[in-house]
């Protein structure tokens, strides 16, 4: 994905997914690094869907707007 969507915490790299409406705080173990997009080897699973705006405001369990 890209490597915007990658926030950096001091127990490791996490993402946000739309579990429900409400933000779900992912812990992943990133790959390789190419332009600009980078491998996710674990954390995610097939089906979740990444949070890419917004996410720099989001805290673990946030309800979230759908912007149609």
């Amino acid at each position: 994905g890209p490597v915007n969507v990658i926030q950096k915490s001091e127990d490791g790299n996490y993402v946000y997914v739309n579990e429900n409406n409400k933000a779900k705080r992912i812990k992943i173990t990133e790959g390789r690094n190419y332009n600009g997009n980078v491998e996710i080897i674990s954390g995610l699973k097939e089906g979740d869907s990444l949070i890419t705006t917004g996410f720099e405001d989001l805290d673990d369990g946030d309800s979230l707007q759908i912007v149609q």
